[in-house]
């Protein structure tokens, strides 16, 4: 039982990282199709947590549902974390690699 709790937080891990990395691309692209760009280091660091904001708090809601049918509550908690840390995680290094392009 911990080991599937420790590859389901490592997959929800790596996989909302990857949600928010897509996210952003998408975002970004359509701002520069309406000729929108993201001027600035404070405007960057509020994209990038915006980009990361779905995927922190909708998926996660599914936990609620999961523990009234029986899953452990331990498990819900552990996948809620891997979810959350994972968008932070992620806008927080696509806001530091901006960094260092922006001028």
């Amino acid at each position: 039982m911990l080991g599937h709790i420790i590859i389901r937080f490592f997959l929800h891990f790596i996989s909302s990282a990857f949600f928010v990395l897509a996210t952003y691309l998408y975002a970004q692209w359509e701002w520069r199709r309406l000729g929108w760009y993201i001027r600035g280091r404070r405007a960057a660091m509020v994209f990038a947590v915006i980009c990361s904001l779905p995927t922190a708090f909708i998926p996660p809601l599914r936990e609620a549902f999961d523990v009234a049918a029986g899953q452990p509550v331990l498990k819900a908690v552990t996948d809620y974390i891997s979810w959350f840390l994972g968008s932070s995680m992620a806008s927080w290094m696509i806001y530091r690699l901006r960094k260092g392009v922006m001028v």
